[in-house]
């Protein structure tokens, strides 16, 4: 399988209730690396040093980074990191919220003569965008100009358009969802649902309903099933039950002495995984680090 290269809503889901724990911290300077790679160093009375990077090139990522895991500064900071240097040098962070069930993060700094909030969209081209109290962009790594959002400088801030968030949706909406499809079980949780091919797949392990059941021939019992397994992956993010894991895979021939790479990390244990070797982490953020 290829390597995960971007963090699913489902794994956004997860890191957005460990990144809140260093609410409080202090921003004490800005880096940018190349186009894509953002670092914002903190100091947390409690645990020194903290390194929370976002990354929104071709890997799409977002979360707090061992201090060895940090390249070194990198030279004379360009525009945008001079911007951010300006407004959150000196602020406290105040806290970060997934986007609806989109692969967007805000994180919230306050200080005394100014709020901040950085917007991540992990999605698409990616692009991280710095807004002022009034939702006015400041600056952007990328500036998008569509018919259905607009992100650029002096201009007002739009988020894409909402998405049915599946984790939330009652039994009378995920069923009325599902029975309009015209395709199987599995690609209409990952499209129409929003979960994507991975979660899309676990879910049915989870509710045991072949995937490629045509929608047409599903029973109520078998989306009850379905959704009672969602029901409960919303359940485990929201209070924080969760069991981190790298996957790896044997790559080569050599049975003897196999060579393994990494393949996937995710906030707890997958059935579609279970034949791939696993290690466990106290944290998902601590996994997604090493991964």
């Amino acid at each position: 399988m290829d390597p995960k290269r971007e963090l699913s809503s489902i794994d956004l889901g997860a890191l957005v209730t460990e990144l809140n724990r260093y609410e409080g911290a202090k921003v004490d300077k800005a880096y940018r690396y190349d186009d894509d790679l953002l670092r914002l160093k903190l100091r947390d009375f409690d645990r020194g040093r903290v390194e929370l990077l976002i990354e929104v090139g071709e890997v799409k990522r977002a979360h707090v980074a061992d201090p060895e895991h940090v390249a070194d500064a990198p030279g004379r900071p360009p525009n945008f990191a001079k911007m951010l240097r300006n407004r959150l040098s000196g602020a406290d962070f105040a806290g970060v919220e997934q986007y609806e069930f989109d692969r967007i993060l805000t994180f919230e700094f306050e200080r005394e003569d100014q709020n901040t909030t950085l917007v991540a969209e992990l999605f698409g081209q990616g692009n991280v965008a710095a807004l002022d109290e009034t939702g006015e962009v400041v600056g952007a790594l990328s500036t998008v100009r569509l018919k259905s959002r607009t992100v650029a400088p002096g201009a007002q801030y739009e988020y894409p358009a909402s998405r049915l968030n599946p984790l939330d949706v009652s039994l009378g909406g995920f069923e009325r969802h599902m029975r309009e499809s015209d395709t199987d079980v599995v690609r209409t949780l990952a499209t129409q649902l929003n979960l994507g091919g991975l979660y899309a797949e676990e879910v049915c392990a989870r509710a045991d309903v072949e995937k490629e059941t045509p929608i047409d021939e599903v029973t109520d019992d078998q989306l009850r099933a379905l959704h009672d397994a969602l029901s409960r992956v919303g359940e485990r993010l929201r209070s924080g039950d969760i069991d981190p894991r790298i996957y790896e895979e044997v790559v080569g021939d050599d049975t003897e002495d196999p060579e393994t790479r990494v393949v996937d990390v995710t906030p707890f244990p997958l059935a579609e995984h279970e034949d791939l070797p696993s290690v466990g982490f106290d944290s998902f953020n601590d996994a997604v680090d090493e991964y």
